[in-house]
């Protein structure tokens, strides 16, 4: 899978807090939404193949847990993602890290009306200009359908949550074939 998803990626001399920009302004976010549970949204999904690649990546077999609708990757008791460097404050395994993570913060959710994009209310996706979301949304639908059918049966029940995340549009792309 291709890891170069095109989610636009702000470039600022100093990072503000709570605003990330790249993976070096990562370091400087306060609120390491992608990588907590405590934000009330469920662990990333991850398929068998991305299960192996991270277990190959880490020389572990011990971070993801079956739950409904496959696996996931586990939290510490902290609520921190178990790859989160808490010395470092940063992904320990972002070059391996596994879609769900890499459409951030992009993701989809199964409302009464059908499936919908949303995004995270994160520093970094309120840096994005309307034309910048709806541009990321039709790369991810016209460029990855097969890891967005993936992840379609693999998504937890979504909590009542809706003040960390906005309501975006329906999916685009049709539903994966039975």
């Amino acid at each position: 899978m291709d890891s170069r998803i095109r989610i636009p990626i702000k470039r600022i001399d100093t990072p503000k807090a709570g605003v990330q920009t790249s993976r070096r302004a990562c370091e400087h976010c306060q609120d390491h939404w992608c990588c907590t549970a405590q934000q009330a949204f469920p662990a990333p999904a991850l398929n068998e193949a991305e299960y192996r690649q991270l277990a190959e990546y880490t020389g572990r077999d011990d971070f993801a847990e079956r739950r409904q609708g496959g696996l996931h990757l586990k939290s510490r008791e902290s609520g921190y993602c178990v790859f989160f460097d808490t010395e470092q404050h940063r992904c320990g395994v972002y070059p391996a890290r596994p879609f769900d993570c890499r459409m951030y913060p992009f993701d989809f959710i199964d409302t009464p009306a059908g499936y919908w994009w949303i995004v995270y209310d994160c520093g970094y996706s309120q840096t994005l200009s309307e034309a910048e979301i709806w541009q990321a949304l039709d790369d991810l639908e016209s460029n990855y359908q097969d890891a967005i059918h993936d992840l379609w049966y693999r998504l937890d029940p979504y909590p009542d949550a809706a003040d960390t995340y906005r309501l975006l549009r329906p999916l685009r792309c049709p539903p994966p074939h039975d």
